[in-house]
């Protein structure tokens, strides 16, 4: 065919037009391989470039699209013949080379990799670009003997360090607490490590942590099995009631909550709850702990009534140690 359809964006004295027209192949540029596409995906940076939101295109017009899979038309390059299924993820297209959202591509062999044998073009693209960058990145870490642990996660030491002297890592490739927040905190340390020489440690100890269901489950410090392992005799304070609104609404959810503290100085250790709000009330808690609170302290503290959250500083009474219970 001289002619195939396109989505083609061109600029304008204001803004841009996006449309599907005719192109002419004589158009395309320069390449090696000759590809007539079947499938692509529509993705963050091509709707970035048809909306023209950010200036994601470098030249105009412009065949818009990122990524494609098809099977070679024609090549004058060493690698690829007629008829070979082959997939082009990045590389310009879409914004500096024409792209993909058209029935034909003209490319650089180079950029080509070969379709699976047991992938159609359409499962390819349905696939798309999604983990491509971070697949990437892992070969170049390999390549570099960035070593891994038993569960595939980076090795890093107390400063966040690969085994290789200049990498470092933060985040869930780690597998140390796989929270955004925690991640921003390492990522924190690593900045006063590195560029502000002042050695700090991300600090993963009474890291809070939610989970936002209907009710919502929330927790920070120890649980009570591994606050008895680490400080042997705890006391363990739980209270489980109907909250106060409840009484109205005729709703009949309940709301448990739970303070660990280490008998022998009464530091809390953890704190735990089930029910509405839990997240935001054990976030507050998370402070005190962090703190050092002891149970004095949430003793000696006033509660605002009426709320849920008063009952963290209203529990006087342990419950009976697993020991006694099993004694009686």
């Amino acid at each position: 065919m001289s002619t195939f359809k396109a989505i083609v964006i061109d600029k304008m004295e204001v803004g841009q037009t996006v449309r599907l027209t005719d192109f002419d192949e004589r158009d395309l540029m320069d390449g090696d391989v000759t590809v007539a596409v079947e499938y692509s995906t529509l993705n963050y940076k091509d709707g970035l470039a048809l909306t023209g939101r950010s200036p994601v295109v470098r030249r105009f017009p412009m065949i818009a699209g990122i990524d494609l899979a098809g099977t070679v038309k024609s090549s004058s390059h060493p690698a690829w013949k007629e008829g070979d299924k082959v997939v082009l993820n990045g590389w310009g297209l879409g914004e500096s080379h024409l792209g993909a959202y058209a029935e034909v591509a003209r490319v650089k062999g180079d950029w080509l990799v070969r379709l699976p044998s047991n992938m159609s073009a359409h499962e390819a693209m349905a696939i798309g670009t999604a983990g491509y960058t971070a697949m990437l990145s892992v070969m170049a870490l390999e390549r570099a003997g960035v070593a891994l642990n038993a569960k595939g996660a980076i090795e890093v030491d107390d400063y966040s360090r690969s085994s290789v002297a200049n990498i470092y890592a933060v985040g869930d490739v780690t597998d140390r607490v796989n929270l955004t927040p925690v991640a921003i905190a390492e990522g924190q340390a690593f900045a006063e490590t590195v560029y502000n020489d002042n050695p700090t440690k991300p600090d993963h100890a009474g890291v809070p942590s939610a989970v936002f269901s209907d009710p919502e489950l929330a927790t920070v410090g120890l649980t009570e099995e591994a606050a008895r392992r680490a400080f042997g005799a705890v006391d363990v304070y739980r209270t489980s009631f109907r909250a106060l609104k409840h009484t109205l609404s005729g709703r009949s959810e309940r709301t448990m909550m739970k303070l660990v503290v280490e008998r022998a100085g009464g530091k809390v250790v953890g704190a735990h709850m089930v029910g509405e709000g839990a997240a935001e009330i054990i976030q507050g808690l998370a402070v005190a702990l962090k703190a050092g609170a002891t149970k004095c302290h949430f003793d000696r503290t006033i509660g605002i009534h009426p709320t849920a959250a008063e009952e963290f500083v209203t529990m006087r009474t342990p419950v009976p140690a697993p020991e006694k219970q099993a004694a009686e």
